[in-house]
């Protein structure tokens, strides 16, 4: 079934609404002009009365025909024919205006008006009065045409008037919906970040800043999701290659009948730190958390751990690794540090070739410095990825990173915040 849309609502609406003010002021316009006719014939009925009832008491006359419209009597029955002939009985209420309509042929009837009242000696007076219907001559029923040619162009007028303004105010209100319409339908990203225009009503500026402000929102849930899957990817591949070739290791040792326990022990390092890893990007991927669990942390030992699992990366190449680090420990939350670290050391040598690498740790400053044949950042898979993810933890904990670059020397400069920052 087809809905009917908002734009002929509001017309059909105001349309509607314009007529039935028509009609119901028609209505009243007559209905008061009837009163007044009323009025005025129940104050000529009482002038009469007034004069004549002064006359009847003393006078026992029964009958007082002032003219031949107006009669006033004391007795019902010496009444009007006509008026006996509409109220058989004699009315009961005393100063009401009764009205009826006496109909002698099809093409002429009479208006009868009757009124009762009772004098100071309890006797009753009746006054009535009769109108008969004049004969409608060529220019009354020119004036009744005119006149009524005239009502339908006044309300003709005002429909065209209502219709106009109708109109107009549509225009006005649903050109801003149109526009708005179009905003919505073209809004991308992109868009998503500049300032929403005016749409002229307050009530559409804030609904369109809740569709901005919505859709800005589900925007940034899609990218950390994105990102998360990324440095997921990214960040796994070392601990889900440490658990392969631990595992083809381990087998080849049982095949020996020699102890498997060093590559167990490589598989459960690989596998906590998965988990580890998963917790972290979560964490980094939510608006607001809780801070990330710490705990005493030697960097040195985090360093040379993360040296020596990336060893492959070093293999065929000429690279001199020298680590230079204190024994001091701090409360640091060890996920994030083997994150950053282990991209650190990774970046530096994905992007060696040859050369020697510089570690060096004191405190909670860490210094890796390549020197040597470096390579470009489009050789290598992830880089950029990896680098980006370090930004973005050590802006979340508070951590400065700073990088130094020339033709044939790489500094990366980390410094810490213990407890989180």
């Amino acid at each position: 079934m087809k809905r009917l849309s908002l734009r002929w609502l509001l017309v059909l609406a105001f349309l509607s609404l314009t007529v039935a003010l028509m009609a119901a002021y028609s209505w009243l316009s007559a209905h008061y002009f009837m009163r007044g006719l009323d009025s005025a014939t129940l104050l000529t009925l009482e002038q009469h009365l007034h004069v004549e009832k002064q006359h009847l008491q003393l006078n026992e006359q029964a009958t007082a025909a002032l003219g031949r419209r107006i009669s006033v009597s004391l007795d019902w029955h010496t009444m009007p024919e006509v008026v006996r002939q509409l109220w058989p009985q004699p009315p009961t209420p005393s100063g009401q205006l009764l009205k009826a309509r006496h109909k002698d042929t099809p093409d002429r009837h009479q208006m009868v008006f009757l009124l009762k009242e009772q004098l100071s000696d309890g006797r009753v007076i009746y006054a009535s009065l009769i109108f008969d219907s004049p004969r409608e001559s060529a220019r009354v029923i020119e004036n009744h045409q005119q006149n009524r040619m005239l009502l339908i162009g006044i309300a003709l007028a005002l429909l065209a008037a209502a219709g106009l303004a109708t109109l107009a105010l549509l225009k006005g209100v649903f050109n801003p919906l149109a526009r708005l319409q179009q905003w919505t339908n073209e809004l991308t990203a992109e868009h998503l970040s500049q300032p929403v225009p005016d749409f002229y009503y307050p009530e559409l500026n804030t609904l369109a800043e809740l569709i901005r402000t919505s859709l800005f929102s589900v925007q940034q849930s899609i990218e950390r999701e994105q990102r998360f899957l990324h440095h997921a990817s990214h960040e796994l591949r070392t601990p889900i290659s440490v658990v392969r070739s631990s595992i083809v290791l381990a087998l080849k040792l049982l095949e020996q009948q020699r102890s498997v326990k060093p590559a167990l022990q490589r598989i459960d390092r690989a596998s906590r730190t998965m988990k580890d890893l998963t917790e972290t990007l979560l964490w980094l991927g939510r608006q607001q958390a809780q801070p990330l669990p710490c705990m005493r942390v030697s960097l040195a030992q985090e360093i040379r751990l993360w040296c020596q699992e990336l060893q492959y990366l070093a293999q065929d190449k000429s690279i001199a690794i020298n680590i230079t680090c204190d024994d001091s420990e701090f409360d640091l939350p060890l996920a994030a540090v083997r994150i950053v670290i282990s991209n650190l050391i990774r970046n530096a040598l994905q992007h060696t070739w040859q050369g020697e690498i510089f570690i060096h740790q004191q405190g909670l400053t860490v210094i890796i410095k390549n020197c040597g044949e470096l390579l470009g950042q489009e050789s290598s898979t992830g880089y950029g990825l990896g680098l980006e993810l370090v930004q973005q933890l050590c802006e979340k904990l508070n951590w400065q990173y700073r990088i130094q670059q020339t033709d044939d020397e790489y500094t990366t400069e980390l410094v810490m915040a213990a407890n989180g920052g």
